[in-house]
């Protein structure tokens, strides 16, 4: 969602600064970043010194809470993200929205941005055990769907996305909008390295094709 879908990297980053401060620690905005794709308690392990981990969960949801109070207002829908789900829905297509956001957050946004009816399940970092690059939340997508993993395309613009896409079995394209530019992206070695979410149309379109001619 963040990054493909909707773009909201300044509040969370404006919660992560004030969560982080109340408990003392000063962090950048890249160091934030280049965290970003991860669950906010994985984030808050990463950002917090060693003498202060065992706060994590504390600083992670006091992030999510700063977040819901004001961060979400500064996001904004990603160009052409509501028209690609909207076309690959007509075709069809099975839609899922893996997010390492709180079930509570996702609903907000894609109700904000009137993408909630356009997904047929989304699963949240409530849902697993571990978040991504880890590829718990994929598979319960998954699961959800009905589908077996080889037949999903994950489409994520970060790092973490492709990693857990990889772990998972599935396909990864990845979209240079968000958290990891394109060359990071491409050292992960996705099946497919997009510069907007608009192409993931098309290419949907050509593995299906694949799909009909190899069978």
């Amino acid at each position: 969602m963040d990054g493909t879908l909707v773009n909201s990297s300044q509040g969370h980053i404006g919660a992560w600064r004030q969560a982080l401060s109340e408990s003392g620690v000063k962090k950048t905005r890249g160091e934030i970043w280049r965290e970003f794709g991860k669950t906010s308690e994985d984030i808050a392990l990463a950002l917090l010194p060693k003498g202060m981990k065992r706060n994590a969960r504390t600083v992670a949801e006091r992030k999510d809470q700063l977040f819901l109070e004001m961060g979400y207002r500064s996001a904004e829908a990603m160009p052409g993200g509501r028209r690609t789900l909207s076309a690959l829905r007509a075709k069809g297509v099975k839609i899922a929205v893996c997010s390492s956001n709180p079930r509570v957050t996702v609903e907000r946004l894609l109700k904000r941005f009137s993408l909630i009816s356009l997904v047929d399940v989304y699963v949240t970092m409530d849902e697993v055990r571990r978040g991504k690059p880890a590829p718990d939340i994929l598979l319960l997508a998954a699961r959800k769907l009905g589908l077996r993993p080889s037949s999903i395309l994950v489409v994520g613009d970060s790092v973490y996305d492709i990693a857990a896409g990889k772990a998972a079995e599935m396909r990864t394209a990845g979209v240079a909008t968000g958290a990891s530019s394109f060359d990071q992206l491409k050292a992960e070695h996705p099946d497919f390295v997009l510069r907007r979410i608009t192409q993931v149309h098309g290419l949907v379109d050509e593995l299906s094709c694949a799909r009909r001619n190899s069978s």
